[in-house]
């Protein structure tokens, strides 16, 4: 339900691109092989997202998921990981909780931002990292 790839034209109807969505398991066969790719999109399922078990549920999940992979340095160096929570509880205004980890966030680690992002700045987070021209 969550994996906007396969929803696009572009992908689906592109076997060498197709060939690229894996399954979960792959991100940690990846992490012990030092060979990440240079982007990785995971989400989690249904039951972990926390959109039917709620917020604990899935604070309890990403917690036991992300705290291993912080310890390994195939994960973290050189790596910007984005942790996004789209479960606003029908709020008003749809935010959503965002965190960035890794080295290339500047410290010091107790900055707050209140700058109002979207999907949209990550996307041009991506587009600036390669130098890509924007969408």
């Amino acid at each position: 339900k969550h994996n906007p790839f396969i929803s696009m034209d572009t992908i689906r109807n592109n076997a060498t691109r197709c060939a690229k969505i894996v399954p979960a398991t792959q991100l940690d066969t990846d992490i012990n092989a030092d060979q990440l790719p240079q982007v990785v999109y995971y989400t989690p399922n249904q039951k972990n997202d926390g959109h039917d078990t709620g917020v604990a549920f899935a604070d309890n999940w990403l917690k036991n998921w992300l705290e291993p992979k912080l310890l390994k340095p195939a994960f973290t160096t050189n790596t910007l990981i984005f942790v996004t929570f789209d479960e606003d509880d029908d709020t008003e205004g749809n935010h959503i909780y965002s965190s960035l980890l890794g080295t290339p966030v500047v410290p010091p680690a107790s900055h707050n931002d209140t700058t109002a992002y979207t999907l949209f700045s990550y996307l041009s987070t991506l587009e600036q990292n390669w130098n890509l021209q924007n969408l």
